[in-house]
């Protein structure tokens, strides 16, 4: 759905809000319904990275701002953007409405919880989704 007004915007959706004055003849903004996500596959992964993760859901949009993020439950975990709250973000391909993927990025150890954004922004789902190492082999006998 779009929207074309004159003047201020303000707009809120649960905890985001967002406020614009424009003083050009108008302004346009799309507003989507919000994503929601149901289960992923697989739901654990390599902490080289590397593991694609089919997210399937409804209202998933195609956009730039499209990611995934997994965010460590416990405290110390990875942090690609460097603002201390153990989430590492990915980008995300959209396939559908209703399915995207990911690729996983080196990540330690450990739980995670798996969350999309379509906007760069507001987060939804909170699947959980593990990293572990991968097996080696320590020895070959005939």
């Amino acid at each position: 759905m779009t929207y074309t007004m004159d003047g201020l915007v303000s707009a809120s959706d649960g905890p985001s809000e967002y406020t614009h004055w424009s003083t050009s003849s108008s302004v346009s903004y799309r507003y989507e319904a919000a994503a929601l996500v149901s289960h992923a596959t697989p739901l654990s992964g390599a902490t080289a990275g590397g593991t694609q993760v089919t997210v399937r859901g409804a209202n998933f949009v195609d956009s730039e701002h499209l990611q995934c993020r997994f965010t460590s439950t416990k405290e110390g975990g990875s942090d690609s953007d460097g603002d201390g709250d153990g989430a590492v973000l990915v980008s995300a391909m959209w396939l559908s409405p209703t399915s995207l993927t990911c690729v996983t990025a080196p990540h330690a150890a450990g739980a995670t919880t798996l969350s999309i954004t379509n906007n760069g922004v507001d987060y939804v789902g909170n699947l959980p989704f593990l990293f572990a190492p991968l097996p080696a082999v320590t020895a070959v006998t005939p």
